[in-house]
């Protein structure tokens, strides 16, 4: 899970980030005083938390018109707010924030909010599943979990590929997968479907063809010319 913290004084930023590092969920963390250095970061990285100074003197908008941004950009981010000024706790609600803070910022309270949210946000994750009614079994894998699905060459199935090196067989095609996949699935390849979410990367391998790469996983996707375009699409609307 990601989180972003946008706080202009360098010893509270380092301080918060330290802190919110002790929650084993939160794979990354950044960290910046600078407005415009954030909404690159909600835009390309899609932070799931953001912990928010409000006050920012030296910036041309407060963290609340940041946040607001960062909302229009990703709506299912949840922002912590924090402030020497209570005065902004009434408009600050405006965002529909999870959390609202008073300098200083006490741990305990603060770490509770972040657990708080890392909880809910994965309750919301592993509720979507992909419910497959196969031979002799029910599956029910997870979507969040998926990183792509194959078709087997020469066969009348489908490789779906998870973290941590899972691999169902399932006898759907792969064209009845698609219409029972969410949003961040996007057909990349007429004999591939990936979740957006997970590409790390996507290398060209010839003048038609791209490969996609994913986090931790050896085994790639493969993206045609005629696709790009759409994923990059989609992947700009997330």
């Amino acid at each position: 899970m990601k989180l972003l913290i946008l706080e202009d004084e360098n010893f509270t930023r380092k301080y918060l980030k330290e802190l919110v590092q002790r929650n084993k969920n939160i794979d990354e963390v950044y960290a910046t005083g600078d407005v415009n250095e954030a909404l690159e970061i909600v835009g390309s990285e899609l932070p799931q938390i953001g912990l928010i100074d409000i006050e920012l003197p030296e910036q041309y908008i407060n963290g609340l018109e940041a946040s607001r941004t960062a909302q229009q950009i990703n709506p299912e981010m949840e922002f912590i707010f924090v402030t020497a000024y209570s005065q902004y706790a009434l408009k600050s609600f405006e965002v529909h924030p999870y959390d609202y803070f008073v300098k200083p910022v006490g741990e305990e309270n603060l770490l509770e909010s972040v657990n708080n949210i890392v909880e809910r946000i994965k309750a919301n994750l592993s509720y979507k599943k992909l419910i497959l009614d196969e031979p002799g079994e029910v599956l029910q894998i997870p979507m969040h979990k998926i990183l792509f699905l194959e078709k087997i060459k020469e066969q009348k199935k489908v490789s779906i590929y998870l973290e941590d090196d899972e691999v169902y067989q399932v006898s759907k095609t792969l064209n009845e997968l698609e219409e029972m996949l969410d949003i961040n699935f996007v057909r990349s390849h007429r004999s591939y479907i990936v979740n957006k979410h997970k590409i790390r990367k996507i290398t060209a391998i010839s003048q038609k063809f791209y490969e996609a790469y994913f986090e931790n996983f050896d085994k790639t996707a493969l993206v045609s010319r005629y696709r790009l375009d759409l994923l990059k699409k989609s992947l700009s609307e997330t």
